[in-house]
């Protein structure tokens, strides 16, 4: 039976990094759920991520089914149920799991006041692993594991990123573009509002979505 009093170990993990993407990118990045097999796809190593599916999703939150490979038994797949929970200073709270052992991280993006010169945004990744049993042996192959997955994560992102920092600035909008005429350019107007517009349909489509619920769940009602 799980217990809070059970000995446990808290791994904490931190990396930061900096970009001159705006911190509201922060969540735009983590609940795009379509970009994952594109931008994290199997890396060199084997690692990487399959695709995403949205369980439940609303204007702050959602909740997504993901499915992750190791690096070099790329062979060997985890699944974890991933809430995302976006906050008004544009972070966002996960709560997942790796092979069962809870997981919670924070994503945190501010502007840059104490060296500009890195970039506009400081940008904070934080996790913290709840270890137990075997797995607190485990900690330091654990934190070297999840640093360098981080890293490579933070890279491919920041290609986002930068890319919509700057057809942002250039005005463009979600499913219209650039504007038509030039001379309504370089007009930051369009705002983050969730949920996203999706391009993917098959990312909202898997059996236990929220929405589908009543096609795999009896109606107690017509019992």
């Amino acid at each position: 039976m799980f217990s809070l009093n059970m000995s446990y170990k808290l791994l904490n993990i931190r990396l930061i990094r900096h970009s001159n993407a705006a911190p509201e990118l922060n969540v735009w990045n983590i609940f795009d759920a379509e970009h994952a097999p594109f931008m994290h796809g199997k890396r060199k190593t084997g690692e990487g991520m399959d695709p995403s599916y949205i369980l439940f999703e609303n204007d702050e939150m959602n909740v997504t089914l993901d499915t992750q490979r190791l690096p070099v038994l790329s062979f060997i797949r985890y699944r974890s149920i991933m809430v995302h929970i976006a906050t008004s200073d544009h972070s966002v709270v996960q709560y997942s799991s790796f092979f069962g052992v809870p997981i919670v991280q924070k994503y945190s993006a501010i502007p840059n006041t104490g060296n500009p010169a890195l970039g506009k945004t400081r940008y904070t990744i934080e996790i913290v692993f709840y270890l137990t049993g075997f797995w607190k042996p485990l900690a330091p192959l654990i934190k070297k594991y999840v640093t360098f997955w981080l890293g490579n994560t933070w890279v491919e992102d920041l290609v986002m990123k930068e890319r919509r920092e700057k057809f942002l600035e250039l005005g463009f909008k979600d499913m219209a573009g650039l504007p038509r005429e030039v001379s309504e350019r370089n007009s930051r107007q369009q705002k983050l509002k969730l949920p996203l517009p999706r391009v993917l349909s098959e990312v909202d489509e898997h059996p236990f979505a929220f929405k589908r619920l009543t096609e795999i769940l009896v109606d107690p009602k017509l019992e």
